[in-house]
């Protein structure tokens, strides 16, 4: 089952996931681990079978560091540890905590396991642990101890709202993991939604996720309490046909396409594939001239299907007034690759969503071939390239740059990005997001 940030720290109930505040107990810790904290005896019992197996392996693990601390040197064990480290001390630690503690268990450590280690609370600023440190009071999973409590405001000010905006994302999550459990109906908690027809003004192209809602309402869940939530998650899928339907609208190709379009996705992969009944989004926003799409998705992790697949459309796009049609192709190679053996195919527009194309070692060499297309005439429509953070979208731009192409828009945040905002558990409020940020190029005549 799906362990939750709070239940992680301490904070609610392990088993339930409801906090003191919602059963009116005070959250007892798990004797033997001394890591994980339950609401009343009935839920420890009912978690039992699955806490059993983590639980033996740490307090065989505590035993045997007390026989040979210089052997065993695992922080996890040492609760009252009250030493602070750097950043990269703790990094360290931490992975040779999670290979001693697989090495304890003989097996890969689960999500939950590595989740229950890389989550535990520390003070956020000199990465001190144990049980002296306070929480956050609203968010209830970023620590402070006190040499270090005057952190807490700004937290509050700056990141503490997205944490909260986390927990409702990872109730959700427990919720529906719960609803699979019992043979419940999830559609009932995150109703599936594919926005069809055409209920949009004419030229009303979203700049914000509140202006595409407003156009789009989504289906409300069964629990108001988890409206946010879905709605964040349907922007983690949606964000591909927006953010495409965005740079149509920034490079004004939108109008000047007469009546079909074609894009490529750069660097398809599973991801890209989850979301194609999604595509049919950019057809609802193009002008009624455009009659039909074509979208080809391009990588090495695309799998190839048949040549070219018709995906069903919705009523208002197959209505005999303005019948229009999507065409969805699959090549699982290289983009330099694919141009070779295609070299008349010319699109409107590229796009790579969250390429990594900075990343050091192979990954970023291999795309070095399809990026040098950018510096020749190869390519003569905008490219556009996202990122999960500010970051990596400013490591992007430098190596667009170092490859010779012409940076035209950003790097900036991409006002369609994902909303469902996650933290990297091996950074201090290292936040990201599927299409956070985006850089663009233009090809050349």
């Amino acid at each position: 089952m799906f362990k939750t940030r709070p239940a992680i720290a301490g904070q609610s109930c392990f088993n339930c996931n409801r906090n003191p505040e919602a059963t009116g107990n005070r959250l007892a810790t798990c004797t033997a681990c001394r890591r994980v904290r339950y609401c009343d005896a009935a839920c420890q019992v009912a978690d039992w079978q699955t806490h059993r197996t983590l639980c033996s392996a740490i307090a065989r693990s505590r035993k045997a560091m007390k026989k040979d601390r210089k052997d065993h040197p695992v922080y996890y064990i040492e609760e009252e540890s009250d030493s602070p480290m750097t950043k990269d001390e703790y990094i360290k630690q931490l992975e040779e905590d999670l290979q001693l503690l697989q090495q304890t268990l003989r097996r890969p450590l689960t999500e939950n396991e590595r989740r229950l280690f890389t989550l535990r609370p520390k003070c956020n600023v000199c990465f001190r642990r144990g049980d002296k440190l306070k929480p956050c009071s609203e968010c209830r999973v970023i620590f402070y101890c006190r040499a270090h409590s005057a952190h807490l405001q700004s937290h509050q000010e700056r990141y503490c709202g997205i944490y909260r905006n986390l927990n409702e994302t990872e109730s959700l999550v427990f919720a529906m993991n719960e609803a699979a459990a019992n043979e419940e109906a999830l559609d009932r908690l995150f109703p599936l939604w594919i926005p069809t027809g055409f209920p949009i003004p004419p030229h009303s192209i979203p700049t914000t996720w509140t202006d595409y809602f407003s156009l789009r309402p989504p289906p409300q869940p069964r629990k108001s309490h988890h409206a946010d939530a879905v709605r964040r998650r349907y922007t983690s899928t949606l964000t591909q046909p927006l953010t495409i339907v965005w740079a149509l609208s920034h490079f004004s190709i939108l109008t000047r396409a007469k009546h079909s379009l074609t894009i490529h996705v750069v660097g398809a992969g599973a991801w890209e594939s989850a979301a194609e009944p999604l595509y049919e989004e950019i057809l609802h926003f193009a002008p009624p001239t455009l009659t039909s799409l074509r979208v080809l998705f391009i990588g090495p992790e695309c799998v190839p299907t048949a040549p070219k697949g018709f995906l069903p459309l919705c009523d208002a796009c197959t209505a005999p007034s303005n019948p229009r049609s999507m065409v969805l192709e699959h090549y699982g190679t290289p983009y330099h690759t694919f141009t070779s053996l295609h070299p008349t195919e010319h699109p409107d527009l590229i796009v790579s969503f969250n390429s990594g194309i900075h990343e050091p070692g192979e990954e970023s060499q291999s795309w070095k071939p399809t990026l040098e297309l950018i510096s020749t005439s190869s390519i003569r429509c905008p490219w556009v390239f996202t990122s999960y953070n500010e970051r990596e979208s400013r490591a992007d731009a430098a190596r667009l740059l170092e490859m010779g192409a012409e940076v035209c828009v950003g790097p900036s945040e991409n006002p369609l990005g994902s909303q469902e905002v996650l933290v990297d558990a091996w950074d201090v409020d290292g936040l990201y997001a599927a299409n956070m940020w985006l850089v663009c190029v233009e090809g050349r005549e």
